[in-house]
């Protein structure tokens, strides 16, 4: 868990840091570029609106946008349980990002041309999926790799004559160890003075596969129910009575003023 947790703190901040760097860098070196080839070599030409606009680097869609999000909410559902400030750094990140964004379309990049979509395509299943998987992975992480559910079972089965918890869980090391190297060890294990597995252990392997199952079946179902309450389509149609209205008011005075033509 330790290991993850630092993984994950470098690569956001790395992300924050140096992708946003890289970002605005080289949009302006490519810029420059750009504009050193396209402009006239008059010196005393004042370059028009379009040509200045034509300097600018051609639009090249949303698609390595879509993916930085994407990248960005995959490592916030997954590991957000190693490290809790994944958040906070995120919400960080993407306020300084949307500034850069802001700056880099309107002075760096010439104006797209708007194109009617449905949804957002592969991405709504991508992260559908990520989601889904998130579920069962949190649900393994906290099963395998936390004191969670060994501290949650001894506390509802010791005794007041069990050792204490840090004691519980260390094993001995065979004796076959202690007289190889004279120097007996402790681990962190459910094992016997043999080294084998004691009987809290296949309990507790046993509570840990039951509470991935019960966590995943939850978890899913909380989704689902949100699903179904916030409807993905929806109901527009008090929105278009103004405008039918208006319709039925401009076809009844055009009917009026028929009728007056055909009076005179």
């Amino acid at each position: 868990m330790t290991h993850l947790t630092q993984g994950v703190f470098v690569f956001l901040f790395g992300q924050m840091v140096l992708g946003n760097l890289k970002e605005l860098i080289l949009t302006k070196v490519t810029k420059w570029w750009r504009h050193r080839k396209t402009r006239k070599p008059q010196k005393e030409h004042v370059l028009e609106q379009w040509e200045m606009d034509y300097s600018l680097l051609p639009w090249n869609g949303l698609l390595y946008e879509y993916l930085e999000i994407v990248i960005q909410f995959c490592f916030l559902t997954m590991f957000s349980v190693a490290f809790p400030p994944a958040p906070l750094i995120i919400l960080m990140n993407n306020w300084i990002e949307i500034r850069l964004d802001a700056k880099k379309f309107l002075l760096y990049y010439q104006r797209p041309i708007p194109e009617r979509v449905k949804d957002n395509g592969i991405f709504l299943t991508i992260l559908t999926w990520i989601v889904h998987i998130a579920v069962l992975f949190h649900a393994l992480l906290i099963a395998f790799s936390s004191d969670f559910l060994p501290r949650l079972m001894y506390y509802f089965t010791a005794t007041a004559t069990d050792p204490s918890y840090l004691e519980f869980i260390l094993a001995y090391s065979p004796q076959k160890y202690v007289d190889e190297t004279h120097t007996p060890c402790r681990y962190k294990g459910f094992r016997d003075e043999e080294g084998n597995y004691t009987a809290f252990h296949w309990q507790l392997l046993v509570l840990q596969i039951v509470f991935v199952i019960v966590f995943v079946i939850v978890m899913l179902f909380i989704m689902k129910t949100i699903g179904w309450l916030i409807h993905e389509d929806p109901n527009l149609e008090k929105y278009h009575e103004p405008q039918k209205t208006m319709n039925e008011d401009d076809d009844s005075d055009s009917e009026e003023l028929q009728e007056v033509k055909v009076e005179k």
